[in-house]
């Protein structure tokens, strides 16, 4: 259904980073230092990845595995960031030939990026170090149209042009049985969806003929590859010609497939197109504004 609201040394080396759906760690371990008598700490997860949407939170396992120690491996708080946390779950075994597992938690920030920072275990004068990074995945400008039409086109029908940082497009009559009438933007080369497979408009209609504007967005394959291009609802929005913005969401999270139902690879994009009351008897005569256009991992869930 289409959604819409008014108004994502010696030891060993091994790097931690942490990701929220295929959760994996990586890190360093830079076993004991030059001048310890103790033994080894070695993590056996060579990489743990989190990757998570903004304000909300991925966690995984960290296994150490250790010789020779006087007493068991503990991180180092001071050198823990305080969007990480890391929890000791159980320890086998013995300091001098054991195991301890620790549960890490990235609790990602408001702000897109990738937070990465080397974390000690200590053990007496033992120090592991495994570096975590934690990446949030935000939403992604596609268009502001601050400066223009950003490398927008029409076809069938519809006129765009900027007005007041807004993307306007003028229709008269737009759309009918088999016209398919819109406008669209190739990027300059394939842009992976994968991540941000939900395409978020802030859209308001004024003046209409035979009923809303009817919106569908679709990502067209690069090259040669197919088009991600279904009418399903998920993809579908009507906006009433009442002058009011709204915010949409196009959700291609199931949906990066052609009309016939063959898969389209959401990592090679090559254009965005949003087609106006297209192969729709109803056609459409007003003004559509958009102001912004971006790509975001999922429906904010206050608004789903």
């Amino acid at each position: 259904m289409t959604h819409f609201v008014r108004s994502f040394r010696p030891a060993l080396c091994l790097v931690l980073i942490v990701v929220a759906a295929g959760l994996v760690l990586a890190g360093c371990d830079s076993g004991p230092s030059a001048d310890t008598a103790d033994g080894v700490i070695a993590p056996t997860t060579s990489q743990l990845d989190f990757r998570v949407q903004p304000d909300s939170s991925g966690a995984d396992t960290l296994r150490l595995e250790y010789q020779g120690l006087s007493e068991r491996p503990v991180p180092d708080t001071a050198s823990v960031p305080p969007m990480y946390e890391v929890d000791a779950l159980e320890a086998t075994g013995s300091p001098s030939d054991g195991a301890s597992t620790f549960r890490v938690t990235f609790n990602g920030p408001s702000q897109s990026g990738t937070y990465t920072a080397p974390v000690r275990f200590r053990a007496g004068k033992t120090v592991g170090t495994v570096q975590f990074s934690g990446v949030v995945i935000g939403p992604q400008t596609i268009a502001d149209f601050e400066t223009g039409v950003e490398g927008f086109f029409a076809f069938n029908g519809p006129g765009i042009s900027q007005e007041d940082g807004q993307l306007r497009i003028d229709g008269a009559g737009v759309g009918g049985e088999g016209v398919f009438p819109g406008l669209a933007k190739p990027f300059g080369a394939p842009v992976s969806f994968e991540d941000t497979p939900v395409v978020e408009m802030r859209i308001r209609v004024t003046g209409s003929s035979n009923g809303p504007a009817v919106l569908r967005t679709a990502l067209n394959g690069a090259g040669d590859n197919a088009d991600a291009n279904p009418t399903v609802p998920e993809l579908v929005a009507e906006v009433p010609a009442d002058g009011e913005y709204a915010t949409y969401y196009f959700d291609f999270r199931d949906n990066f497939v052609q009309f016939d139902g063959v898969p389209v690879d959401p990592t090679q994009i090559g254009e965005i197109a949003i087609l106006i009351n297209d192969n729709n008897p109803d056609t459409f005569t007003g003004t559509i504004y958009i102001d912004e256009i971006r790509r975001r991992p999922a429906i904010p869930a206050s608004d789903e």
